[in-house]
């Protein structure tokens, strides 16, 4: 069995087991705040193009910039699927007032072990770690890590029914 740790102002894990990505339930303690919109120039506003636009942005951006996804699931008997509702950042050593968060509180959790370089190889594991849950909310954390490295986790709040 082989762990990966990954911290930022809460305890943050994920578990590899035997070459499959376990979700794992997660509690924030603080909310982590992001201040600053960034636009998605395209007519295509899913979350997927947010994901290819982020992942632009930040090979401009300096490390330690935290981005996020936000999407609104909609499930049906047999589909889920989100829309995109804002994408955010928050730039290393950043004060501004923040415009959006990923609240406080306990989330199923997976950071992906590799960067899915477009939307096409990050959907089918958003698609499916969305289809784990009834929450109307879902997050896609995308930090920098180094130059050449970021960091991509999904998550959903864990309804007190689940």
């Amino acid at each position: 069995m082989k762990g990966i740790l990954y911290f930022y102002s809460t305890f943050h894990y994920t578990l590899l087991v035997q070459g499959a990505l376990l979700i794992r339930q997660l509690h924030l303690h603080q909310p982590l705040e992001y201040c600053h919109p960034i636009q998605i120039e395209s007519s295509d506003q899913s979350v997927g193009t947010a994901y290819e636009s982020v992942l632009t942005h930040l090979d401009q951006a300096p490390i330690g910039t935290d981005c996020l996804i936000t999407g609104r699931v909609k499930t049906s008997d047999e589909l889920s699927r989100a829309e995109l509702e804002q994408v955010s950042e928050r730039l290393p050593e950043d004060s501004t007032e923040a415009i959006t968060s990923i609240p406080a509180g306990t989330y199923r959790f997976q950071q992906l072990p590799f960067t899915p370089e477009s939307k096409v190889d990050m959907l089918p594991l958003f698609m499916k770690f969305i289809s784990t849950s009834h929450a109307p909310t879902v997050y896609i954390r995308i930090y920098k890590e180094k130059r050449f490295e970021t960091a991509v986790q999904f998550f959903i709040p864990v309804l007190e029914s689940e």
